[in-house]
C-alpha cells in the first residue's frame, strides 16, 4: 500500500515475484477489508505515517492474533571504524539543522523512530507489544557508506536546493571513509529495531 505513484512503479519494475500486488492508498486507509491479513509490516517508513490512525487501520485489517510489525535500521551500521561513524553521523546531524534552516521540513511531517514503541504501547490497538534488536552483518567500503548517505531524502534535497558536497559535510566523509574503509568490502554490524503488536 503506497500513495506515490512513482514508488509504486519502482516497486512493480524490481517485484519478480507474481504473488505481489501493489495498491493506492495510506496506511491509515489501505481501502482493504476488515481482518484480511495475518501480518501488516512497515519497513523504515512508519515515522512519515500518523501514528493513531496507522495503528487503529493495523489492527483494523488484521485477523485476531494477526502481528503489526514496525522495523527501522539503526544509523549508520557500525562498520568497525569508529572515525567513519562519527564522520557520518556528524553530516547526518549537520545536513537535518541544514534542512530546518532553509525550510524544506516545513511541509513535511514525521515522527521520530525513537518513540515508536511507545506510541505503539499508548494506542491501545494491540493486546500485546514489544520490541525486539535484531543484528545482522553485510560487508560494506567506504563507496558503500557514501551511498548510504547520498541515497537520504534530505540529503538529496538540500543538494536540489544548491548545497555542495563540501557545505554537506560529505567532502569530508569521503576523506575520512576511504582512509578508514578503503576499497576492501569488510563486515559491518547492521541492527534493526522491530517493534510488533498483536492484536
Amino acid at each position: 500500500v503506497e500513495p506515490t505513484s512513482d514508488m509504486r512503479a519502482q516497486a512493480e519494475a524490481t517485484t519478480t515475484a507474481t504473488s505481489v500486488t501493489y495498491r493506492e492508498g495510506f496506511s491509515h486507509q489501505t481501502g482493504l477489508p476488515a481482518r484480511c491479513a495475518q501480518v501488516v509490516c512497515c519497513v523504515q517508513a512508519l515515522h512519515w505515517m500518523e501514528p493513531a490512525a496507522t495503528f487503529t487501520e493495523a489492527a483494523r485489517i488484521l485477523e485476531p492474533g494477526g502481528v503489526f510489525v514496525a522495523c527501522d535500521y539503526d544509523w549508520p551500521p557500525a562498520s568497525g571504524s569508529w572515525e567513519a561513524d562519527a564522520a557520518f553521523a556528524n553530516c547526518i546531524r549537520l545536513g537535518r539543522k541544514l534542512e530546518e534552516e532553509r525550510g524544506l521540513t516545513s511541509r513535511l511531517v514525521h515522527w521520530p523512530k525513537e518513540g515508536h514503541f511507545a506510541r505503539l504501547q499508548a494506542s491501545g490497538s494491540f493486546r500485546h507489544v514489544r520490541e525486539l534488536a535484531l543484528h545482522h552483518v553485510d560487508p560494506g567500503n567506504a563507496l558503500r557508506l557514501i551511498g548510504l548517505l547520498l541515497s537520504q531524502g534530505y540529503i538529496v534535497s538540500l543538494q536540489r536546493d544548491g548545497l555542495n558536497e563540501d557545505e554537506l559535510g560529505i567532502t569530508a566523509l569521503r576523506e575520512v571513509t576511504q582512509r578508514n574503509l578503503g576499497n576492501a568490502m569488510r563486515p559491518w554490524l547492521w541492527t534493526a529495531r522491530v517493534r510488533v503488536g498483536v492484536v
